[in-house]
């Protein structure tokens, strides 16, 4: 399993490498490499959806790329100001946030599990 991580992972570095040769526009490299990185680890399990975030100001966070998330979740998290949610704490820490799952949308908040 680790030898195939290892390939997966220099496999993901190589594709990601050969876009920068090929995308000049920052969206589509973007996208794309979202595309790159799940297609790659979805065959070692892991969840085939994500989200790529780009930090407009100090003040808020824009969805540039994603791939499988729902349309709820997108419209709660198109664009999230510090401290919103793990997204925002995310703006705040400079870190990046992890979380498994969204188990729904309740109220206009995304609820994580």
């Amino acid at each position: 399993m680790i030898e195939q991580a290892n390939f997966s992972l220099q496999k993901v570095i190589n594709k990601l490498l050969e876009l920068t040769t090929k995308e000049s526009d920052i969206n589509t490299f973007l996208v794309k490499s979202l595309e790159v990185i799940i297609d790659e680890v979805r065959l070692l399990g892991f969840s085939d959806k994500g989200i790529i975030f780009l930090k407009r100001n100090n003040e808020f966070m824009k969805v540039i790329a994603h791939k499988n998330i729902d349309t709820s979740v997108l419209q709660q998290c198109g664009h999230v100001r510090k401290k919103d949610c793990v997204c925002g704490k995310a703006l705040c820490s400079i870190t990046h946030q992890f979380k498994n799952s969204v188990e729904k949308v309740q109220n206009n908040k995304v609820i994580f599990t």
